[in-house]
């Protein structure tokens, strides 16, 4: 390779350009589908070597076959071959064990540090302490003990005071204080457990079972982050670890790009508004946002300032004589909702995600729409996949309850793909729609 590259003939390097970017490409992904690069996996190195070993294995087959195929075989070095396959492979395994010492350096110092809550004030609990306490690092930290039981509760399991119920647990999570939560029942109190796995699947929280428990008659387990503690996660946040940082990416990068292309049309609208009636060209209004926190949403005015200062929220319906004449047009094509790219840049929002509602309007349908808090486990959306599947417009009961179910699948489906293609749905289909008024 190096005698092609001095004698300046470019064409011998091909195979070897082609054969590195399949090498690293392809490695990438793998050790992203494996999770090579979530917490779990680095802690419990090296316990995972012969899982990477057989991932490398596995990839240096598909090199060798893309080759043949391609008939690179006689113009590549097989010194070269394997020489590069086996430092790759060294880098890999020297990187997790840095990484592993970095993480356990950080752990002692808490910078690491998790969360957990327990939910049952029971023997079982007291054992998964004991579990946690053994542990030299990675160890999570127990905040607090919590049963949905109102009597026959102690003050303490195992050193380890009881908070509460359910309500003080969601309040802990919703403040950021509590990142994992462990039900710890007994077999016997199987529908108890579905019961608070129903109502705290909600919670943007990873949630597991203690291993002992009755785990058949409930969907999706897996293997936890915590699996060597003895627990099985049943839910975790959607947008938790890589998918998490290709989200953010995705909002940061699209967002500064859509923001950059907007901006002279969204000077048009701001004068346009500025002239069609008085008042402020943004409006502001609370609505709520991830975890259900409360959050300043922008949008262009389409309507008439209020006459009254406390006038009560009414749904805008189809022609409302509160809207203006250029509101019209901006809510008929949607782009009342461009000033919302700050948002996006700011993190409080996503391009994509479940819409947000009006304040008075989440707190009705939150009480009469099973499933409807699961909508706040990730970020809210400029625009979502119930919007380009038609549910625009006025939110009734029937609607809203379609609204929910699309975004739920939506978050329980993800991908980057899916975005992209709501997006480009967005752009093409929505801004025509007929719904919205």
């Amino acid at each position: 390779m190096l005698h092609a590259y001095v004698s300046g003939r470019a064409t011998d390097l091909a195979p070897y350009v082609v054969i590195s970017g399949l090498q690293l490409g392809l490695t990438m992904l793998s050790l992203v589908w494996f999770g090579s690069y979530s917490v779990s996996f680095i802690t419990s190195w090296p316990k995972r070597f012969g899982q990477m070993v057989y991932v490398f294995a596995a990839l240096t087959l598909i090199l060798i076959t893309v080759a043949f195929a391609a008939k690179l075989t006689d113009q590549l070095s097989r010194v070269w071959f394997f020489s590069s396959q086996t430092l790759i492979l060294a880098f890999l395994i020297c990187s997790r064990s840095v990484a592993k010492g970095v993480m356990k350096s950080l752990a002692r110092k808490g910078v690491l540090q998790r969360n957990v809550a327990i939910v049952g004030a029971t023997a079982q609990a007291g054992k998964l302490i004991a579990r946690y306490a053994a542990e030299e690092a990675f160890a999570p930290t127990v905040v607090g003990v919590f049963d949905d039981r109102a009597t026959r509760v102690h003050d303490s399991v195992a050193g380890i005071p009881v908070l509460g119920h359910l309500e003080q647990l969601t309040d802990m999570v919703r403040r950021g204080i509590v990142h994992h939560v462990v039900i710890a029942l007994p077999w016997s109190a199987d529908a108890r457990i579905a019961s608070l796995v129903a109502n705290l699947q909600a919670l943007p929280v990873h949630i597991s079972l203690s291993d002992d428990l009755v785990t058949h008659r409930l969907p999706a387990i897996r293997k936890a982050d915590c699996s060597t503690w003895g627990t099985v996660e049943i839910t975790a946040p959607p947008f938790d670890g890589v998918r998490g940082i290709i989200k953010v990416l995705e909002d940061r990068i699209l967002g500064t790009i859509a923001l950059m292309c907007a901006m002279p049309l969204m000077l048009v609208i701001a004068a346009l508004i500025r002239f069609d009636s008085p008042g402020p060209v943004i409006f502001r209004q609370k609505r709520y946002g991830f975890n259900n926190e409360e959050i300043i949403v922008y949008k262009f005015r389409t309507m008439r300032p209020d006459d009254g200062v406390h006038a009560a929220f009414r749904q805008a319906q189809r022609n409302d004589p509160r809207v203006t004449r250029i509101g019209r047009l901006l809510r008929r094509s949607s782009l009342d909702e461009l000033p919302q790219l700050w948002n996006v840049l700011q993190g409080t929002m996503s391009l994509v995600g479940p819409r947000p509602h009006v304040a008075e309007l989440n707190m009705t349908f939150a009480k009469t729409i099973e499933n409807y808090e699961a909508r706040h486990k990730v970020k809210p959306g400029i625009t979502g996949w119930a919007q380009v599947n038609g549910l625009r417009g006025e939110t009734t009961l029937e609607s809203m309850q379609s609204r929910v179910a699309f975004d739920v699948w939506y978050i329980e489906n993800w991908s980057l793909w899916l975005d992209i293609r709501i997006l480009f749905q967005t752009v093409f289909g929505v801004w025509l729609s007929k719904n919205a008024y």
